[in-house]
Parts: C-alpha cells; sequence; structure tokens
C-alpha cells in the first residue's frame, strides 16, 4: 500500500467516524435538526470522492475524473449548508447562488484548459472570502475559533494542492490537513452544541419565567405531540396536583378539536377555538376523575418550529372561560328579556328581492298572526297610517342616499281591532352595492305607544301650564345674575317672562333681554334688594313702592341655580288701597258712632227746645214774641237739619228722598264756597235749567256740589274762575230702549291746572289722590260718585292739562204738575185716646206729654222700662199707643217692645229717637206702627199720633 492510498485510507476512516458522531447528534442531541442532517450528507460525499481516489489510486484531486470533482463540490456545498446555522438568514440563499455559480466555473474550466492550480486557487479564495463573513456577521467567540480552524485548514489544503501539481507530495503535510480539517469539523460542532444548549437555556428560563407568571394555562408539547412542559394554572385550572400525572398526554387526544380545526393545525397553521370540556366524557386522558362539572375552554394552539409542515413541537394556551360564558349567557337571557319587555323587535330587510323578515312578536303585539308581515315588504306597508306614510319613505331615501347614518322613523300602524299603535322603526344598511345602495338594511322596532301617550299628557300638561303661566295675574319673570369683575351681582338680566308681568310693569313690548336697570332706570336699588333676598338662598318675600310704575309690589324670589333667579310679582296697590280703605272705613265707622251718640244726645235738646217753641207759639205767639220765637224755631231747626246730615254721615239715617230745587242747593253752595275760599277766585253762576226739581236727598246733593266746589278751589291755587251752570237734557241712557229721560246737568267748571288722562282715569277709584299726604284721603269724589249713582243720576268728568276741569252732573228731574204736595191742615188734630210714653230724659218725657195733653190725649209717663211693663202687664187693654225711646238704659227700647208684644201682640207702638231704623231688628220694624225722628214739632206730632191710633 503506497503513500497514497494510506492517506485516503485514512481520511476515509475519519470521515466515517465523524459520519457516525453527526447521526448521533442528529438523532438525539438536536433534535433532528437540519444543519446535522446537511454535514451527515456531506460526509457521506466526502467519503465516495476518497473513495474514488482509493480506487483509482489517483491523487485527492484527479485531473481526468469529473465523478470525484462533482463528489467533492457536492460535500462542500453541504457544509456550507450547514455551516448557515452561523449566518444571517437574509445571506444564506445569495451565498448558496454565488457558491453554485463558482463550482460551475471550475467544472467549466475542467474542459476549457485553465491551470488546474488556478481553479483551486479561486475556489479556496471564494471559500476564504465565505469564512471571513460568516465571522464578521456573527460576532461571536465560537464562531472566531471556528472559522480560524476553517481558515488555517484552508490553507493547508492550498499548500497541499500545491505540493501536488509539483508531484511532490509530503504525507506529513497532507496529514496536517487532513487533521486541521477533522480540528475544524470537531470545533464546528462543539460551536453548535454550545450555541444550541446556551440558547436552549436561555429559552427554557424565560419559558418557565413565562410559565410560572401567566395568568392563563401554558402547555409545550413535543414533535410528537406529547405533554413536555405545563403551568400552575393549567394544573389548577384542571385540578390536577401533580404535573407527572399528566406528562405525556397527547394533544390531540385531550383537545377533541373540531375536524376543521384539527385540519388546520396538520396544515401547520395557528388555531384557535372554544370547547366545552366534559371530564364525565373522557375516558382516553383519563382525566375524568379529576373534576366534576364540564368547563368551557378557550384554547389557542402554535406551531414551534421552522417548518410548519414538520412542526417541531406545539404551544398551549388554555382559558378558562366558563364564568365568562356563563356570565354571556345570562347576559343574554337579561337582554332577551330586556328587549322582550321593552318591546323591541328586529327586522331584516334585502332590498332587491324585497324580502323582509320581521320579529313574529310584531305581528303578535298588532293582534295578528306572527308571520303576517313577513315576506314582501309591500305588505307592511297598506297597515302605516297614510299620514305617516310620507315621512317614512323620506327617511328611507335619506338613508338610502347616505344622508343619514342610521335610519330611524316614527309612525302609527293600524291594530287588528282599528285602532294605531306608535311604533318607532330605526336600523342600518350593512351592505351596499358599489354606488352606495343598499343591499341589506337590519334593524329593530320598538312599540312607543305609552311613550306617545305620555308625551301627549306632558305637552297637555305644559299647555296646562304654559296657559297657566300666560294667563296668571301674577307677574312671573326668570333673571340671570351679571358679575362684575369682581364677582359681586351688578345687574340683572331679564330671560322669560309672562304677559301679566308686561301689564304690571306697564310695557307693551318685550322685555326679554332687558337688565333690571334699564326697565327702572331711576331705581337702581332694586338690584340690591334682589341680592339681599337672594343671599338667604331660599323663597323669600318683600314688598316694594316703585316709584317709576308708581305700584306697590309684592315680589317673591326663589333661587334658580347658581345663576338666575325666579321673581313672582303681584301688584298689590289695589290691595293696600283696598285696606287703607278699610281702615279709612273704621276709622270713620268709629267717628261715626260717635257723632251718631252726639247727635242723639243733641237731639234730645232740640226735640226739648222745639216742643218748648211748639207750646209758647200755641200759647203766647202775639206780638212782640212772635219775632224772636221765629228765630228759635229757624234755629232749631237749622241745628235739626245739621243733626241730620251728621246721622246720614254716620250711617245713622236712610236718605230722604223727598222732591228738591237743585237751583236752590246751588244758591246755597255758592253761599258756603263764597265765604270759605279765595277772594282771587270769582264764581259765577248761570242757572238755565227751566226743570229743576229732582227726588232726592238735599244734604247729600248738597255735600255733592260742594265737594266738587272744593276741589276745583285746590286746583286753583293762583285764582281763576269758578262757574256753575245747569240746563236740561233728554237722553235714553239704556242704549235706544226707548227710556228716555230729563235730566237737569249742573256743570262745574274751573280754570285750574288741569288733569292728566292717568289721573283722570282713576278720578273716582277710593283713596286716589293727587294731594301730598295730610291734605286729602281720596274718599271725597268717590263718595260724590256713590251719592249721584244712587240718585240714578251720572257724573262725568273732560279736563284739559293747564286749562282746566268741567265736571258734569246728571240728575233725573221731576214733574211739578205730579208732585205730590204735602197735606197741610189747618189747626192741630186731636184726641181723647189714652198714650203711654216711656223716655229716660225728663225734660223730653215731660214736653211729650204736655204737648199731647194740649191735644186732648190722655197721658201716663214712665221713665223706666220695667215700670212700663209692670204696669201695661195690668193695663193693656186700656192703653191705645205707646210712645218709647229707643235708646235707654237697663231695658232699651227694642227689649221693652218685645216685652209689651208678649204681653200684648196687638200693641200699636211708636219709637221716638234721633236714630234711623236700619239698626233696628228686621222682625222688630215690621212689626211697630211708626218711627218718629226727633226733634219733633207738635203739628207732626199730632198727625202722626191721629193716624197710629187710626190705624
Amino acid at each position: 500500500m503506497d503513500t497514497i492510498q494510506i492517506v485516503n485510507l485514512f481520511s476515509i476512516v475519519s470521515c466515517f467516524m465523524w459520519l457516525l458522531v453527526f447521526i448521533c447528534l442528529y438523532v438525539k442531541v438536536t433534535k433532528k435538526s437540519k444543519y446535522f442532517l446537511y454535514w451527515i450528507i456531506s460526509m457521506v460525499f466526502y467519503m465516495g470522492y476518497l473513495s474514488t481516489n482509493l480506487l483509482c489510486g489517483k491523487y485527492l484531486i484527479p485531473d481526468q475524473s469529473i465523478i470525484g470533482l462533482v463528489l467533492l463540490g457536492t460535500s462542500y456545498l453541504f457544509t456550507i449548508l450547514g455551516i448557515e446555522f452561523f449566518v444571517p438568514i437574509r445571506w444564506r440563499r445569495k451565498i448558496n447562488i454565488v457558491y453554485i455559480l463558482v463550482m460551475a466555473f471550475i467544472i467549466g474550466t475542467k474542459y476549457i484548459g485553465y491551470d488546474y492550480l488556478m481553479i483551486f486557487f479561486v475556489y479556496m479564495g471564494f471559500y476564504f472570502v465565505y469564512i471571513g463573513m460568516a465571522l464578521y456577521w456573527t460576532k461571536k467567540s465560537h464562531n472566531y475559533i471556528c472559522g480560524s480552524f476553517f481558515l488555517l485548514w484552508g490553507i493547508f489544503n492550498f499548500l497541499c494542492h500545491i505540493y501536488l501539481k509539483s508531484g511532490d507530495l509530503d504525507v506529513y503535510l497532507y496529514i496536517t490537513n487532513r487533521l486541521f480539517f477533522i480540528f475544524s469539523d470537531a470545533i464546528l460542532i462543539i460551536s453548535f452544541i454550545i450555541k444550541k444548549y446556551k440558547d436552549f437555556e436561555i429559552d427554557m428560563e424565560n419559558i418557565v419565567s413565562i410559565f410560572k407568571a401567566s395568568s392563563v394555562g401554558l402547555e409545550l408539547y413535543n414533535a410528537e405531540g406529547k405533554l413536555i412542559v405545563t403551568n400552575p394554572i393549567c394544573l389548577k385550572m384542571f385540578e390536577i396536583d401533580a404535573k407527572e400525572n399528566i406528562l405525556g398526554i397527547n394533544i390531540f387526544k385531550k383537545y377533541k378539536m373540531a375536524k376543521r380545526s384539527l385540519e388546520q393545525v396538520k396544515s401547520g397553521h395557528d388555531v384557535s377555538f372554544r370547547m366545552e370540556f366534559d371530564f364525565h366524557d373522557d375516558h382516553e386522558t383519563q382525566l375524568n376523575h379529576t373534576m366534576k362539572d364540564k368547563k368551557y375552554l378557550e384554547v389557542r394552539i402554535s406551531i414551534l418550529g421552522p417548518n410548519r409542515l414538520r412542526p417541531e413541537g406545539y404551544f398551549v394556551q388554555v382559558q378558562d372561560i366558563t364564568e365568562h360564558i356563563h356570565s354571556s349567557h345570562q347576559l343574554e337571557e337579561r337582554l332577551a328579556l330586556a328587549v322582550q319587555s321593552a318591546n323591541l323587535y328586529e327586522w331584516d330587510w334585502y332590498a332587491k328581492s324585497n324580502n323582509l323578515y320581521i320579529d313574529p312578536g310584531f305581528a303578535a303585539s298588532l293582534g295578528y298572526d306572527g308571520e303576517r308581515f313577513n315576506g314582501d315588504s309591500h305588505v307592511i306597508t297598506t297597515y302605516i297610517h297614510q299620514d305617516d306614510m310620507m315621512k317614512v319613505i323620506k327617511k328611507l331615501e335619506e338613508h338610502y342616499g347616505q344622508e343619514t347614518e342610521t335610519f330611524m322613523c316614527e309612525c302609527r300602524i293600524r291594530h287588528k281591532d282599528g285602532h294605531d299603535v306608535w311604533y318607532m322603526g330605526m336600523g342600518a344598511a350593512i351592505e351596499r352595492e358599489a354606488d352606495g345602495k343598499p343591499i341589506r338594511m337590519v334593524g329593530m322596532v320598538q312599540s312607543i305607544d305609552r311613550l306617545k301617550a305620555s308625551e301627549l299628557k306632558l305637552l297637555r300638561s305644559e299647555q296646562k301650564y304654559r296657559s297657566l303661566f300666560e294667563t296668571m295675574l301674577n307677574g312671573y319673570i326668570r333673571m340671570e345674575k351679571i358679575y362684575d369683575h369682581e364677582g359681586q351681582v351688578m345687574d340683572y338680566l331679564c330671560i322669560e317672562t309672562n304677559s301679566s308681568l308686561k301689564e304690571i310693569v306697564g310695557y307693551h313690548v318685550a322685555i326679554e333681554g332687558k337688565t333690571l336697570k334699564e326697565i327702572l332706570k331711576t331705581e337702581t336699588y332694586w338690584v340690591d334688594l334682589l341680592d339681599e333676598m337672594d343671599a338667604i338662598n331660599e323663597k323669600n318675600r318683600v314688598e316694594q313702592y316703585s316709584r317709576t310704575l308708581g305700584k306697590i309690589l309684592e315680589v317673591v324670589l326663589h333661587p334658580f341655580g347658581e345663576d338666575q333667579i325666579i321673581l313672582i310679582i303681584r301688584d298689590v296697590t289695589n290691595e293696600r288701597n283696598l285696606e287703607n280703605m278699610v281702615r279709612q272705613t273704621e276709622k270713620l265707622s268709629a267717628i261715626g258712632q260717635l257723632v251718631g251718640g252726639i247727635a242723639h244726645d243733641f237731639n234730645n235738646q232740640l226735640m226739648a227746645i222745639g216742643g218748648a217753641i211748639s207750646i209758647i207759639k200755641t200759647k203766647c205767639y202775639t206780638g212782640d214774641c212772635r219775632k224772636y220765637i221765629n228765630y228759635i224755631e229757624k234755629c232749631s231747626n237749622n241745628s235739626a237739619s245739621l243733626v241730620n246730615r251728621l246721622l246720614t254721615f254716620s250711617r245713622e239715617s236712610d236718605y230722604e228722598m223727598v222732591p228738591i230745587n237743585i237751583h236752590e242747593i246751588i244758591y246755597s253752595v255758592v253761599e258756603i264756597l263764597e265765604r270759605s275760599i279765595d277772594k282771587k277766585i270769582d264764581i259765577t253762576i248761570a242757572l238755565k235749567a227751566e226743570q229743576c226739581m229732582a227726588l232726592g236727598d238735599e244734604s247729600q246733593i248738597q255735600n255733592t256740589l260742594l265737594n266738587i266746589g272744593l276741589n276745583a278751589r285746590d286746583a286753583m291755587v293762583n285764582g281763576g274762575k269758578l262757574v256753575f251752570r245747569t240746563y236740561n237734557s233728554t237722553e235714553d241712557r239704556d242704549k235706544n230702549r226707548g227710556t228716555n229721560k230729563d235730566y237737569i246737568v249742573v256743570v262745574i267748571s274751573d280754570t285750574g291746572i288741569g288733569m292728566s288722562e292717568e289721573v283722570k282715569e282713576r278720578i273716582f277709584e277710593p283713596f286716589f289722590t293727587t294731594k301730598s299726604i295730610g291734605k286729602g284721603t281720596g274718599l271725597g269724589l268717590a263718595m260724590v260718585f256713590g251719592i249721584i249713582k244712587s240718585h240714578g243720576g251720572y257724573i262725568s268728568v273732560n279736563s284739559v292739562m293747564n286749562v282746566g276741569t268741567d265736571f258734569t252732573v246728571k240728575i233725573p228731574v221731576i214733574d211739578t204738575v205730579t208732585m205730590v204736595p204735602l197735606q197741610e191742615k189747618e189747626g192741630l188734630i186731636k184726641g181723647n185716646e189714652k198714650i203711654m210714653v216711656i223716655d229716660d230724659e225728663t225734660i223730653l218725657r215731660d214736653l211729650i206729654k204736655e204737648m199731647l195733653e194740649m191735644l186732648g190725649y190722655q197721658v201716663i209717663t214712665f221713665a223706666d222700662g220695667y215700670q212700663a211693663l209692670a204696669y201695661y202687664r195690668d193695663h193693656w187693654y186700656d192703653i191705645h199707643l205707646v210712645l218709647l225711646d229707643l235708646v235707654m238704659p237697663k231695658l232699651s227700647g227694642e227689649e221693652l217692645f218685645e216685652g209689651l208684644y208678649d204681653i200684648n201682640p196687638g200693641v200699636k207702638a211708636v219709637f221716638l229717637s234721633g236714630y234711623g231704623l236700619e239698626n233696628i231688628d228686621e222682625s222688630i220694624r215690621s212689626r211697630i206702627n211708626g218711627f218718629i225722628n226727633k226733634p219733633i214739632k207738635i203739628e207732626e206730632l199730632s198727625m202722626k199720633i191721629r193716624e197710629m191710633i187710626e190705624q
């Protein structure tokens, strides 16, 4: 055996040993790594190359053997593929393409005669570049060592070929070359194993950390699908005590996937699915004893390894979603219940085919069978109210044209029993054609009949309260606060009002948008007043007089949020005036009672004077005494008239409606005015009325004309003219009903300051006055108006500012021909009946007795009511007439009459008093025979007594 054969044999043995090492690494250590498979193939081809050399007895690179060259080139190719493990992925395909091109170049040069040494030089140059690039790219320490041995091997390989070419081959040099080749492969294998195990250790540490920290179940299966690693969460999920109990379980038996998911996994795709894991039915994996209840799992299986068709393992994520599923089911049940209770019905409409599906519950809610509206969508349109159809079409067209994102419309649909039910339809197009036309629409329809009824109630309620709001007598205003730069309220802005407020404040244009200071320009204190009221932060009430409005306002403030207030404003001017009137009336009533009492006592004195005069006139009415007796009688009559007016003022006496002469009353009024007013005022009388007689109370008419004259005096501070004129007028005051009356018209004119239209409109209102405080009560003209009206007349006023005022009074006249004359009889009417007189005043009692006795009557007198009752009880049949005073101590006139009436229901009684009859009980008034007003003359007394006795 020559040296060449020994070298080839040594190389074959070394390659065979490496082949066994690569096979072992491929099977046991690297888990069938493709890179070791490449090296196994490389060794096989290299052994083939060496075997050809050994059999042929040729050199290492035979000159004539193309087979050896192909075997060597293929061996190097797979060696490079094995080294790709160290090269970045983006360069691997490029390196392989370049290597194939170089080998093709080498084979080509074999046949065109290039120097074989040059061929190998190029080949080794390429290989050195390849090694350098591998070293540069990886930048790993073990790769530097591996690359260095490859570099040395390449150099020795190059030297060996030089020696072979020269024919002088050193065996030791070749063996050294082979050893570098073996060492380079050994270093490559060791580097690979170190890298794999380092990466594996890092990956395992990361995997263990991730597995332990994960909140979901994690499992790792090998290429055969057997479980090799799991985490505590997964064990807890399946209630397994130790992982050894389930290691080795096959993934495809544990997770019984659907056929489609199984096909996806086996075709190299990751898959996710949900499954119901029933441990009672699981017999293959022996997990049926671990749990009692089935669970819902969410499983994700990921393929491991670069070749997804031949996976190196499976990574499984498992999550227990049982509670989530149960919650979802409960939520779906609640949602279904909510949808059912909310009267929601789903619908699905295909526009092209016009096919409509709608929940059968919808038709049932309208009283029809469940499938009534399913099918042709035109069916339901025949049930929609005709007034709503155009609205529905418009809403659909808007959604068709993509003007709206969703379709929503309200309409009425006819119920089976004939009435309409309100529904709301809502939905959207979920499929459209290229031009935007809807293909399919889905949505819901809901009954809103109750909502519409509530809306109608709300609308009616709003209308009702809006009507109340607008028609309420109280003013309403909502205002917003306006702050200054310091945050203090400086004004209020009017936001909302009602019509009553505009009437109260006198604005007939909108005041919304105006501030309080703009409305009440001169009364800025209102802002501070409202601010103080608002500070209390609750309902607050205040009354305030507004000079601008001339009214007393009651203001109730309600806070409305942080920056607004609501004011309820009421004009209480009339109320306060009425209250003043009541107070004034009470005051006048008290004065009247006082005056009435005084008048009564005064009447008693006048009665005594008048009675004495009557007696004197009958006994000594001669000579010079007649003149003075007439003076006394006239003064007595005047005093009696004064007392009568006082009683009228105090309402103790009724109007005495008798024929009166208006002209005579005017003369008496002018006489009074001339003595009481300024001499700068010229009074003129122009009485042209031919009919001047009227039926009325002389004192009341006199007071009326006097009051007007005094007002005229007050209007002419600097003097002027006051004119009294009269004329007759015939008018139809009952609007052409043929009731013409004749009136005497009294016009009282002055040249004073006149009145404005506002004052003229209120001139006859009680307590309205233009005079300063303390100079007028505002009752005068109001009483004038009442007196004239009670006489069947009318009063009006005409005035021009700075020109003067005319008061026109119209009183119905009476014909003097139809007047009933007072009955006058010559002398006194006498009699002889027995009369009982009761009066607590001794003088009056004695005078009445003497006058009656002068008339021939029998008189018995009593000062006390009880004495009179005692006497009457025993002698009532002898008494023809009883005269009794109305006001007496101990027993009043009314009580005495009741006692007399109890004794004798046929008693004839006449009251004597200075008071009127209005304060006497109606039952007594209807039973008495008459009333004689004090003071009384003997002539009147004789007529009354005779009249009462003869009734």
